[in-house]
């Protein structure tokens, strides 16, 4: 027989014998659990929020932080026509 199998057939059968009444939860236990980490709790929160909060601004930063680049129209033709500024066939 394949080993896997056994294996397999094993765990169904101890799952099958689980009992779920046996699992306790107690509330007083999580809460006091909980309060003597607060402090552990909060530093790991804010050390959390605060590297989030650096990597968007450096993200940002970044973005912003482009080559410059000067937005100048490419008008061509303008002087070899040699068209004034008040003639009417000056496109601009």
């Amino acid at each position: 027989m394949d080993t896997n199998n056994i294996d397999t057939k094993e765990k169904t059968k101890k799952l099958k014998k689980f009992n779920f009444k046996n699992m306790r939860f107690s509330v007083s236990e999580t809460y006091d659990k909980v309060q003597s980490n607060a402090a552990l709790y909060i530093t790991v929160l804010l050390v959390s929020f605060l590297v989030v909060a650096l990597a968007a601004v450096a993200t940002f930063f970044i973005t912003i932080k482009g080559p410059e680049q000067v937005l100048v129209p490419n008008v061509v033709g303008k002087t070899e026509a040699h068209i004034p500024e008040d003639d009417p066939r000056n496109p601009a």
